[in-house]
C-alpha cells in the first residue's frame, strides 16, 4: 500500500508560514507560544478562506462560460435546422414549379389537338 504524503507542500518546495508552524510542531505550553500558535492558525484560516474565494470565483466563471457555450450550441443547432428547412422548401418549390410546367405543357398539347390556333395564345 502506498504511503500517504504527510507534507503536500514538499513537492512545491516552499511552505507557507502556517504550514511551517504546524510542520515544526509549534509548542503551546506557554501563553506566548499559544498566542503565537493561535496567530499562525488564524493566518492559515485566512489563507484557506482566500483560497476558497478564489476557487469559488473560478468556478462561477467556468459555470458562466459553460452556460454561454450551451446557449451557443443551442443557437447553432437551431440555425442548422432552419437551413435544412429552407433547403427542403427550395427543393419542394422547384419540384412544384416543374410539375406546374409539365401540367401546363400537357394542357397546351391537349388543347392544341382540339383547337390549334388557341394554343398559340397560351403561355409556356
Amino acid at each position: 500500500m502506498r504511503e500517504l504524503e504527510l507534507n503536500p507542500w514538499a513537492k512545491i518546495g516552499k511552505l507557507p508560514p502556517y504550514a511551517v508552524a504546524v510542520a515544526n510542531e509549534t509548542a503551546i505550553d506557554t501563553l506566548d507560544s499559544a498566542a503565537a500558535a493561535l496567530a499562525v492558525v488564524k493566518e492559515g484560516m485566512s489563507q484557506v478562506s482566500t483560497d476558497r474565494a478564489k476557487i469559488g470565483a473560478a468556478q462561477a466563471s467556468l459555470e458562466a462560460e459553460s452556460e454561454r457555450l450551451t446557449v451557443a450550441r443551442s443557437s447553432l443547432t437551431s440555425a442548422g435546422s432552419r437551413i435544412t428547412d429552407v433547403n427542403y422548401a427550395h427543393a419542394v418549390t422547384k419540384k412544384s414549379a416543374a410539375q406546374v410546367q409539365l401540367h401546363m405543357a400537357t394542357a397546351v398539347l391537349a388543347h392544341k389537338s382540339i383547337n390549334p390556333e388557341a394554343a398559340l395564345y397560351l403561355p409556356l
